[in-house]
């Protein structure tokens, strides 16, 4: 069963076969004696005939098209999806060391920089510091 076959109701399908089975004999029938009639109306009439022919066919293959660009984008998405869940499953399963020893709050470093235990703002003049 082709894309085609599948998106449109048999009853459709028939249809559209009917129609293009029509045209492609029309066309030839346009075309027996001469393959560019002489007549004007006649001209006419095969390029319509060939134009639906063609709209026909370029109909179908983006129906195909559209239908391999959604397995393609389904097969994709489930690629990704699987990739992500391994890789959260990998994150969650890893081990987390927790053996990292935390400073008690006795700890005072050996050397003290001046200000370095200061707590709060000093204000100070932009002036004197111009200044010196």
């Amino acid at each position: 069963m082709t894309n085609s076959e599948q998106t449109f109701s048999p009853e459709d399908q028939d249809l559209l076969n009917k129609t293009q089975s029509i045209r492609i004999s029309i066309a030839q029938k346009l075309t027996q004696s001469n393959p560019i009639p002489e007549d004007s109306d006649e001209k006419r009439l095969l390029v319509q005939v060939l134009d639906g022919i063609d709209k026909q066919v370029l109909m179908k293959t983006k129906i195909k098209s559209d239908d391999q660009n959604q397995k393609t984008q389904q097969h994709t998405a489930n690629v990704i999806a699987e990739l992500l869940l391994k890789t959260n499953k990998a994150m969650i399963e890893a081990p987390i060391d927790n053996s990292a020893k935390l400073l008690s709050d006795n700890y005072k470093p050996d050397t003290i920089v001046p200000g370095q235990l200061d707590t709060g703002c000093i204000e100070v003049d932009p002036q004197e510091i111009l200044n010196q």
